[in-house]
This record gives structure tokens, sequence and C-alpha cells, in this order.
């Protein structure tokens, strides 16, 4: 839907900016065909000004200004203006002379007697110094057209009058009639206008349907993009790799480009989340390990304290009745090496523990050690998400530049439309071509900016992958801490149970001892007494340091 949004968008806007620029050409059309008609007549009355100013007697016309008064040379060259004024039918023909001070008409084209006619040394009232100044270097020049509520519209010409020795001895003036401009520029218009808007708008038709699916091809990938990041951030990894998987991503632009590095993005992550998962069983088997083989150690304690009891009794009993020593020496010849077997079991079950929790420790190492590993791939791919931001920079810079070329090529193509302009007919097909040209860069400059805005859209996204990034990569470092707390655990539990392990092969060594102490006994009955004591003592030790075997088991399992 957004793709759509965005292409619907574009063109909607190119079709208004090209309505826009419709308006602007008809517009300076209007104004370019007024001064073409207005110049296309000061080029006829100079060249008219000129015409009847070499045909003027300029040797004469130097002898009035001489003395300028009513004299054979007044009345020689005003006689040829009359007769001009007849035969070419413009509206004034007069004689001027100027200076920077003023501007006086010397003579016209009038009769003597019309009292339209101007004295000599009138100064005008419609013509400045400014207006004639280029005559007076050997030039032409004209007016614009001048709107006189009296003698209505015209323009003025002016031509040098120059004396056989090419000397600019006068200014010669002549007023033409331009009320046929108003409607000169309506036929004008109504033969291009028509033209020109019907070729416009089946340009804009075309020009509008290309852009459309242009666009729309273009952008297609974004829409699969923004959902598989929804699926993405609702744990839905495969499914977001399987999207991601369906883009075509063999174009050489930047929406591919990006496409390839989110995919790859996506694929990283998902690995490392799969490792950090694994690494978390593998765990929670050895602790669950663990609390067995504790369980097992207390119980089999539990055993060894209940005998150690029965043994302190056995000998408190020998003590106050050694009488009874010789007969009961035989059962207790079988209770004591029923303790030396008791205390072989507990030794070997203590060394299997002492083993197991150094194993755990050994594990709880490497776990630490892959955890580290799995916090340098986040740091990594959080280095690449940096890359990739770097990325949309480089691109958002590419969009400026394509902003600024559009710009200066829309300005290029509008000085050219107004050159073409000037031109007139022979400019018409430059015009189009320069229109064609800044549509083009109008159109440039307007997808630009819609990229631009899409990548900036698509850099939040990447900000925000990369602050999870930086979250995920902070709680790997506090799981590898506590891993590494319980590690050290396990290492004073080893040391613990490999003391406890030590008591057991005392003990083994004394039950022993007392084995062969009631194999003597039978033969000497006076040392009955001492072992018994003996006996009891280290019984008493044991059962205290079994006591506190279990209660260092029973901490242990919560």
């Amino acid at each position: 839907m957004r793709n759509k949004l965005i292409s619907t968008r574009i063109t909607l806007i190119f079709m208004t900016v090209m309505a826009v620029v419709f308006l602007s050409v008809v517009f300076l059309l209007i104004r370019s065909s007024y001064g073409t008609v207005e110049k296309t007549i000061g080029i006829q009355g100079t060249a008219t000004a000129k015409h009847i100013a070499e045909r003027l007697n300029g040797d004469t016309y130097g002898r009035f200004i001489e003395k300028p008064e009513e004299n054979e040379s007044y009345f020689e060259v005003k006689d040829q203006l009359i007769e001009t004024l007849d035969s070419t039918g413009v509206l004034y023909i007069y004689t001027l002379r100027a200076d920077e001070k003023s501007v006086q008409i010397m003579m016209d084209g009038y009769p003597k007697d019309s009292k339209d006619g101007a004295t000599i040394g009138q100064e005008t009232t419609g013509t400045t110094y400014d207006d004639v100044k280029p005559v007076l270097e050997g030039k032409t020049t004209s007016t614009k057209i001048i709107n006189d509520p009296q003698y209505g519209r015209y323009l003025s010409a002016f031509a040098p009058i120059k004396d056989s020795n090419g000397e600019i001895v006068g200014i010669l003036g002549v007023d033409i009639a331009a009320d046929s401009v108003v409607s000169i520029q309506s036929e004008l218009l109504k033969s291009s206008i028509p033209i020109f808007g019907i070729t416009f708008l089946l340009l804009i038709i075309v020009v509008c349907i290309t852009l459309y699916f242009y666009v729309k091809r273009t952008l297609a990938p974004l829409s699969t993009v923004s959902q598989a990041l929804g699926d993405f951030a609702d744990g839905r990894w495969s499914v977001a790799n399987q999207r991601i998987a369906t883009i075509r991503t063999n174009k050489k632009d930047e929406i591919s480009s990006l496409v390839r590095s989110f995919s790859t993005s996506i694929e990283q992550l998902s690995a490392i989340l799969s490792r950090i998962s694994s690494q978390a069983s593998h765990l929670q088997v050895s602790s669950n390990k663990l609390f067995n083989t504790v369980e097992e150690t207390q119980e089999a304690n539990r055993t060894i304290n209940q005998s150690m009891d029965e043994v302190a009794s056995g000998s408190s009993r020998s003590v106050q009745n050694n009488e009874e020593a010789v007969r009961a020496m035989e059962e207790m010849s079988l209770g004591v090496q029923k303790i030396a077997d008791s205390a072989t079991t507990m030794a070997e079950t203590s060394s299997g523990v002492t083993e197991f929790v150094q194993n755990c420790h050994k594990e709880s190492l490497q776990v630490v050690n892959q955890i580290q590993d799995v916090k340098t791939l986040v740091l990594q791919t959080g280095d690449k998400v940096e890359d990739l931001t770097a990325k949309y920079q480089q691109i958002q810079d590419i969009t400026n530049v394509m902003t600024g070329i559009a710009e200066q090529t829309n300005l290029l193509a509008l000085n050219a439309a107004i050159e073409a302009a000037r031109a007139g007919e022979y400019g018409k097909g430059f015009a189009v071509v320069a229109d064609e040209v800044r549509h083009l860069a109008e159109q440039s400059k307007h997808s630009a900016e819609e990229i631009r805005v899409l990548i900036e859209s698509f850099a939040e996204v990447t900000n925000g992958v990369r602050t999870d990034m930086t979250s995920t990569s902070t709680k790997v470092t506090n799981g590898a801490q506590a891993v590494q707390q319980i590690g050290e655990m396990l290492k004073e539990i080893y040391q613990s149970v490999s003391s406890v392990n030590d008591e057991v092969q005392e003990t083994s060594a004394t039950t022993e001892e007392m084995s062969a102490g009631s194999e003597e006994i039978l033969a000497s009955l006076e040392q009955v007494t001492d072992y018994a004591n003996k006996s009891r003592n280290k019984t008493i030790e044991v059962a205290a340091s079994t006591e506190q075997q279990i209660k260092a088991m029973e901490s242990l399992a919560k």
C-alpha cells in the first residue's frame, strides 16, 4: 500500500508541476508574442526611418542646422518630408536636434499652415535624450509602443541624417501606427496555443503513466522489507528470511544494496540467537547433573553419619561393659568390617563427586569462552550495522547531488526556453526540447527527494537495530559474568569436596586400623579399653565431620 501511495503521490506531484509549467509557458508565450510583434514593428520602423534619412539631402539639412530659421534650406528639406509623409503612410515624420539638456523638433512633415505642425526648436514631450542617444553614435533605434489618448497606439523610430562626408548632422524620427499589434498577437496565440496545449497534454499523459509504473516497480521491494521487519520483531526469523529471499536483488541500485545488507544482518542475528539458546540449554543440563550428584552425596553422608553413631554407641558400651568384651568381640569385628566397607564406598563416591565437580568447573569455563565468542559476533554485527548507516549517509549525499543537478538543469532549460521564444518561429523546436529537459529535471528532483525520505526512514530502522544490538551485547556480557560466577562457585565446591574426600580417606584408614585392632583385642583383652576409647573418639570426630558435610551438601542443593 505504501508503494502505491508513493507512486501515486509522485505522479500527482509531477502532473501538478506540469500544469504549473504549462500555465507558465502559456504566460511566457503571450508575453513573448507581444514582444515579438512589438520588435517586428520596431524593426520595420527603423528600416523606414533609415530609408527616409538616406533619401534626404544631408548637406542641405546641415546648412539649415548651422542657421536654424525658415530659409531656402529649411523649405527644401521640409518639402521632402511632406512628400514622404504623404507617400509612406506613416503617422508623423520630423527631424530632431538633441543634447543632454533637451530634445528639440527642428521641422516636421506637416505643411506650414497646419495647426498640428511644430515650430523650429520646439521641445518634444514624448521623446527623451536616452531614446535618441544611439542615433548620435550612428545607429538606428526605436521606442516601445506608446498608447496615446489622442493619437492612439504608435511606435517611434529614429535614424541618423548624414551629409556627403558621412557626418551626422541631425536625427530623423518617424511615428508608425501600432493599432494592429493586439489583433496580430491574438491571431498568433489562436494558432499556436491549441497545438502547444494538445502536444503538452499528450506528453504529460505518456510521461505520467511511464513514471507511475517505473516508481511502482522500483519501490516494490520496500513493502516486502517492511513485512520482514515486522516478522523479525515478532520473533518469526524464518518467516522474515523467507520473505527477504523472495526479493530479486540482481539490480545494481541503492534499494537492492539495502535489501542485501538487511538480509545479511537478519541471517547473522538469527545465527547468534540460535547459538545463545543452545548454550543456555547446555548450561541447564550441566546444572541438573550437578544437583543430582549433590543429592547422592548428601544421602551417602547421612548413611555414614548413622554408621558413625552406631560405632560411637558400641564404643561406649565397650567401655562400660569391659567384662563382655570377649563375647562381643566377634560381633564388633563384623561391625568394624561393615564400617570399613561403608567407608570404602563413601570414599569411592566422594572421589566421583570430586571428579564431577571438577568437570563441571571446566565446562563452565568453556561456556564462558563460548559466550565471549557470541559477544564478539554481536559486536561485529553492530559494526556492520554502523557501516550500513554510513552507506545510508552516502546515498543521501548522492540524492542531494542529484537534486542540485536537477535544479541547475531546470534553470538552464528555462533560459533555453526564453531564448527560443525570442527566436520566434525558428526557436519553436528548440523550445520543445528545452521544455522536455526541464520536465525531466523536475522529475529527477522530486524522485531524488522521495528516495531521500525513504533512506531517512530506513536509517531510523537501522538505528533501532543498532540499539537492539547494543542491548543484546549487554545481556550477553551479563550472562558471561553470571556463568563465570557459577564457575567460581563450582571451584569452591570442588575445594570443599576435595577436603571432604581427604577426610573420608582418613576415615577409611581408621576403620582399617579398627579392624586390625579388633583382632588384636582377641589376643590382648587389656588393650580393649584403650582401643575402645580411641575408637569412640575417632567415631565422634568422623560423625562431626560428616554432619558438617551434610550441611554443606544441603546448602549446595539449595
